[in-house]
């Protein structure tokens, strides 16, 4: 390894920085970990607030890509690598832009969200995950196209008490478009 006063200034200067953002990156994850696990646990799921955890979400995934591609910018062990590193940066690139252009453009749909018409509407739980429980509604729109969304662990009590499963079921949903998260619910029940 080399010496700290040979290595150059800018790159000391590049260092620091990752230091600083790792700092805050910490801080973030700790700030933020109960957003994180009350989302995976099933609640935080609709409204305001499903939104700022899909945020969260979003930003904490996007955050440990970058710090992993700025860690193994340091770690290069032969110069060839250096290749294989701006390629995964690119790839890293998109797949961030992709996570944050999302929730960047729900943010104009926050006050007048998209609003569907499902039919045949049923209410999931999935436990198939050890640490996280996954509440769905899945219903049909007027096209026939199948729409889920991640619902709150208390909507689905609510409406699984309120309807049978043999009833004919539909709900008014708004959702924001880009993140799917669903803003608000109306069932009621459909005269055949």
């Amino acid at each position: 390894m080399k010496n700290i006063r040979n290595i150059p200034v800018k790159r000391k200067i590049v260092f620091i920085f990752l230091i600083f953002l790792f700092i805050l990156f910490i801080l973030f994850a700790i700030s933020f970990l109960y957003a994180i696990f009350s989302h995976s646990m099933g609640e935080n799921q609709e409204g305001i607030s499903g939104y700022f955890c899909e945020i969260v979400f979003r930003i904490f995934i996007s955050l440990v890509i970058f710090i992993v591609l700025a860690i193994n910018y340091f770690i290069k062990e032969k110069p060839r690598s250096i290749i294989i590193w701006w390629i995964c940066a690119i790839v890293a690139f998109f797949g961030v832009f992709y996570l944050i252009r999302a929730w960047i453009f729900d943010f104009s749909y926050i006050n007048a969200p998209k609003v569907v018409k499902l039919n045949y509407i049923t209410f999931e739980r999935d436990n198939i995950y050890e640490y996280s429980i996954v509440y769905s509604l899945i219903g049909y729109t007027e096209k026939g196209d199948t729409e889920i969304f991640r619902i709150n662990s208390e909507t689905y009590d609510l409406e699984k008490e309120k309807w049978t499963d043999d009833e004919f079921v539909s709900a008014y949903v708004q959702y924001l478009p880009h993140t799917g998260v669903l803003m608000n619910l109306k069932t009621f029940k459909e005269n055949k």
